[in-house]
């Protein structure tokens, strides 16, 4: 019998070869084309066990590289077509990471890490009602972002320039500010979870946001970087008509097969060979 699987237990990845995806000029919003491969990842992964999700009915574990492997360490992102793509583009570069695990699992879903997995993670609530961001248990708000959870009328508070930026991403009355972001000092958590998540690589998380202020408002995904959890302040573009890029790298979410589904193949395997 295997033993119990628990968040922080690790396993061996043998990524597969032959799949790749290309981020066009058009999508990513800068001058160049971007091409990622599996070809180019190494022949073995270290990947660390975060918990389980039902996907679809069936309940899988979820993993998450131990290290960013040297091929997603660069992708950029700028301009509104860069914010209006990040969902897509991250998953797709994440995605090309297909194979098994050392135990014969295969990897059946693959996507792009966001605020919430690694929130999750360190237990951290986002109370946008409340205007903070706290720890379950402690309630001290670890928020530094002053404007989180604030809202303004577009109409009486910004240029008509920017309310018609504005108005192609956000509908209704109001745009809030939803952007947060906190640090490793502030967290009590044990500090296997805070090497895990805060590498020595700057990382995208798919989680957009707006970030901005009573002038403008500025549209982008999240990150992690030095020593920070950020959602949405990665502003791509902003309401008074500047845009901007960024370089970093994409850290890929998987789930494998659960051990009944393991065994089940096995025994279909075992049936094939006798038939």
């Amino acid at each position: 019998m295997s033993k119990k699987l628990e968040i922080g237990d690790e396993i061996v990845i043998y990524p597969e070869g032959g799949y790749s995806y290309v981020v066009t000029k058009d999508i990513s919003g800068i001058n160049y084309e971007q091409e990622f491969s599996s070809l180019f990842l190494p022949e073995e992964l270290i990947a660390v066990c975060i918990g389980r999700e039902d996907m679809e009915g069936v309940l899988c574990d979820k993993y998450i590289l131990k290290e960013i492997p040297e091929e997603l360490e660069e992708l950029c992102l700028g301009g509104e077509s860069g914010f209006i793509n990040q969902s897509a583009v991250l998953d797709s570069v994440a995605g090309i990471l297909r194979g098994k695990a050392k135990d014969g699992r295969k990897i059946k879903y693959v996507r792009s890490v966001t605020d919430e997995d690694i929130n999750k993670l360190f237990n951290v609530t986002i109370d946008f009602k409340g205007k903070k961001v706290y720890q379950e248990g402690i309630g001290k708000n670890i928020n530094e972002e002053e404007n989180f959870g604030n809202s303004l009328d577009i109409n009486l508070n910004f240029s008509q320039s920017a309310i018609k930026i504005i108005r192609k991403h956000i509908k209704g009355k109001y745009i809030d500010f939803t952007s947060y972001y906190y640090s490793e000092e502030d967290l009590q958590v044990e500090e296997y979870l805070k090497k895990l998540v805060f590498l020595k690589e700057s990382y995208y998380l798919n989680s957009p946001g707006v970030c901005c202020d009573s002038d403008a408002a500025g549209f982008g995904p999240g990150g992690v970087d030095g020593g920070y959890v950020f959602y949405g302040n990665y502003d791509l573009f902003d309401s008074d008509g500047y845009w901007h890029s960024y370089v970093m790298a994409v850290r890929p979410i998987f789930y494998l097969e659960s051990e009944k589904e393991l065994q089940e193949n096995k025994d279909l395997e075992i049936l094939n060979k006798k038939g």
